[in-house]
């Protein structure tokens, strides 16, 4: 069975779904000697998320001098985009 749509589907008529900007962090933890591979990794996440329609951009924040987690934010013009 296939399914088709009929009529007219403008999606400028879906609800708004957080129709402001919307912000998304992820927190790692990154094992001692392991960072190099790690940010290679997040390069390429923040790489691939600048491409997406809607995307604001991207970045990685780095631990303190103390250590902790890096933080990789994400922004999109709303939430349909994220």
């Amino acid at each position: 069975m296939t399914l088709e749509l009929t009529g007219r589907f403008d999606t400028a008529e879906l609800p708004r779904i957080a129709d402001q900007p919307v912000t998304v962090t992820v927190a790692r933890r990154v094992e001692p000697g392991y960072e190099p591979q790690f940010l290679r990794w997040a390069d390429d996440v923040v790489e691939t998320m600048a491409k997406f329609h809607g995307s604001l951009g991207a970045g990685v924040f780095h631990p303190g001098p103390d250590g902790g987690e890096y933080q990789i934010v994400f922004r999109f013009v709303d939430g349909i985009h994220l």
